[in-house]
């Protein structure tokens, strides 16, 4: 009698689930948040851009301090030793020293859109 394929592969669907199921090893973490980092970075400047009209130029520089605001960021907020209030007075102090290079590569008439856009934004209910 012939066997499918199915049935052959019946017995071994819960050793793949196994498989699957199993943590990451650390490099392979290491490079999704890599991956991660560099989505975020990229939708971040992407942002920047339309809404401040960033030019190439401008865009190449804020990149790095974006990245490793993220990259930075995300480490604090994985730190099971710190707790809760310190995570949040540190991650906050991260976007705070990103906005300042941020703003360093602006110019004159970015810098009163970025304002604006801030004063928009602290107006707005914190949900």
């Amino acid at each position: 009698m012939k066997r499918t394929l199915s049935a052959q592969l019946l017995p071994l669907l819960p050793l793949l689930l196994a498989v699957l199921a199993a943590p990451l090893p650390a490099h392979a973490q290491a490079a999704k948040n890599r991956d991660v980092d560099e989505i975020l970075t990229n939708q971040r400047v992407k942002q920047l851009t339309g809404l401040l009209q960033l030019t190439d130029e401008q865009q190449k520089k804020i990149e790095p301090f974006v990245k490793e605001e993220f990259k930075t960021a995300r480490s604090v907020k994985e730190d099971d030793n710190l707790p809760q209030q310190e995570k949040f007075a540190k991650t906050d102090a991260i976007h705070a020293a990103a906005k300042v290079k941020i703003k360093g590569v602006l110019t004159a008439e970015q810098l009163v859109r970025w304002g604006e856009l801030e004063q928009r934004s602290a107006k707005k209910p914190k949900k």
